[in-house]
């Protein structure tokens, strides 16, 4: 059943969108999906406030160096440098408290710099372009994928690369008990269809694409 026009789509616009899942437990959210882009988002209302949202990444697990999440890191790290050279430069596009990715890439040899609207608000590094930007773990977090995704691609230069990880939904997940909706402050769920969508409207190639792992390139 087609949902009012409060509930556009935040990626594709489309008023197209139907009530898809309601939590009975927990943070009792709603969540709507796309008939166009095929993205699943969180209901409007039951999104975070900024102080909230905020205290959650503060309370992430990830503020000390470890071979865990070192391991964990690679695994976008390492696709992403198979396009670039020592002479690229990158920016971290929601660097978090610890912005572990950053020093992993400089020890490497590369030159990167760290952007986050919480922990590192310099706007500044907005403005500039880059053949490089790492999104590791924050699109599911993006309240206005449009907005979010419009500004990734601003920053790009043409042929830059820009390496997204997420968890990509598949059909055979079952939503309700999917652990990474668990997290109330992941609000966007892609598909490889969401993916594709996102590919042409922004002049992006899809380079790679895995279950956990989206690499594009910027071509136009």
């Amino acid at each position: 059943m087609p949902i009012s026009s409060f509930n556009i789509c935040p990626l594709c616009e489309s008023e197209s969108t139907n009530h898809y899942f309601k939590e009975e437990n927990g943070h009792q959210r709603t969540f709507l999906r796309c008939k166009t882009c095929d993205l699943i988002f969180a209901d409007p209302k039951n999104l975070l406030n900024t102080e909230i949202e905020k205290s959650r990444y503060e309370s992430h697990n990830n503020s000390q160096r470890s071979k865990g999440y070192e391991s964990f890191l690679r695994t976008l790290i390492d696709p992403v440098k198979k396009y670039i050279t020592k002479e690229s430069k990158g920016l971290d596009f929601g660097s978090g408290p610890y912005p572990m990715l950053i020093e992993l890439f400089k020890e490497d040899g590369y030159e990167i710099e760290g952007y986050d609207p919480f922990f590192n608000p310099k706007t500044s590094l907005l403005k500039k372009m880059y053949e490089f930007v790492t999104c590791c773990e924050v699109v599911e977090h993006f309240n206005r994928p449009i907005d979010s995704f419009r500004l990734l691609c601003s920053l790009l230069n043409t042929n830059s690369i820009l390496g997204i990880k997420t968890t990509l939904f598949k059909e055979e997940i079952e939503f309700k008990n999917w652990y990474y909706k668990n997290d109330d402050t992941h609000v966007s769920f892609y598909s490889k269809i969401t993916i594709d969508w996102i590919a042409k409207k922004f002049g992006l190639k899809v380079l790679e694409i895995e279950d956990r792992l989206v690499i594009f390139q910027k071509i136009s």
